[in-house]
């Protein structure tokens, strides 16, 4: 955001990232740390007021920075996150709250495109020319390879296979479910998939607990990201599933002590009018 030399540096076209990280995996890690600032703001623990305007305000930071990086991909992903918040809220005393917290994110980026012409011109040509960073031309060789074999993949060659085909010495599907198919086939996604889906159950359970929505914000937003790029090498895509899990799991325990301490009361309530009862 400073501009500082050794922090800052500008990736071409107009995109800028920070100590040269990849400035999409930047976006939506920029992303993910303003919906955790949003999270705070709208949570009704921070009883005051002034705390919870703080954490609202100091999320317009954090979205600042992933418009400059020029990630499309990582813009769209962190906004679907973030309309996350709004779901379960519509018949809660958080309604207002939930509601502005993603008023203030979407108008500011929405703003802060608008004003970048960078950024801007690249939402253009994705919108009346189509373009995708060659994506297209990925997919479709991915596509053509999963069809020679889908039921175990091409394992470790599938980079180089992908590249050869598409003029590189190796490539990357940019879609993550592109990725699982080609290297490991159907019986790995399908396995795969299975623990995404215990991921979001966990996720969805954790709902209520301590984190509120986050864990489930932060997943939408994986899945969304997932769609232009492949994130299964990211530190914080496991972060992000190994939270819902033990978000999920801690709220589980919490209710069966919960419901533990509720029939032990009502079973010594019971044996205490057994013994009046008899006792009369």
């Amino acid at each position: 955001l400073l501009g500082l030399p050794g922090f800052s540096k500008d990736m071409g076209e107009g995109r800028w990232s920070a100590m040269g990280f990849n400035p999409n995996g930047l976006a939506y890690t920029m992303g993910m740390a303003a919906q955790a600032l949003i999270g705070f703001g709208i949570d009704h623990t921070y009883r005051k007021r002034w705390r919870r305007a703080t954490f609202l305000v100091l999320s317009l930071l954090p979205l600042i920075a992933m418009v400059y990086t020029g990630s499309r991909g990582g813009i769209l992903a962190s906004m679907t996150g973030i309309t996350v918040y709004a779901l379960p809220y519509c018949r809660s005393k958080r309604k207002m709250m939930a509601i502005l917290g993603i008023a203030i994110a979407v108008v500011s980026v929405i703003y802060i495109v608008l004003n970048d012409q960078s950024t801007m011109s690249r939402f253009e040509r994705a919108y009346e020319q189509g373009e995708t960073a060659g994506r297209n031309m990925i997919f479709a060789a991915a596509v053509e390879m999963i069809s020679e074999k889908p039921l175990l993949g091409w394992g470790n060659m599938a980079g180089p296979e992908l590249g050869s085909r598409t003029g590189k010495w190796s490539r990357d599907t940019h879609n993550l479910f592109l990725h699982l198919l080609t290297t490991t086939g159907l019986l790995g996604t399908i396995l795969f998939l299975v623990g995404l889906g215990l991921c979001v159950r966990a996720g969805w359970t954790a709902r209520v607990s301590s984190l509120g929505l986050l864990p489930l914000a932060w997943l939408v937003t994986m899945m969304v990201v997932s769609m232009s790029g492949t994130p299964i090498a990211d530190k914080q895509f496991w972060l992000v599933l190994a939270l819902s899990l033990a978000s999920g799991a801690f709220t589980v325990t919490q209710h069966m002590r919960k419901n533990l301490l509720i029939r032990t009361i009502l079973q010594l309530s019971q044996k205490k009018t057994v013994v009046h009862t008899t006792g009369f």
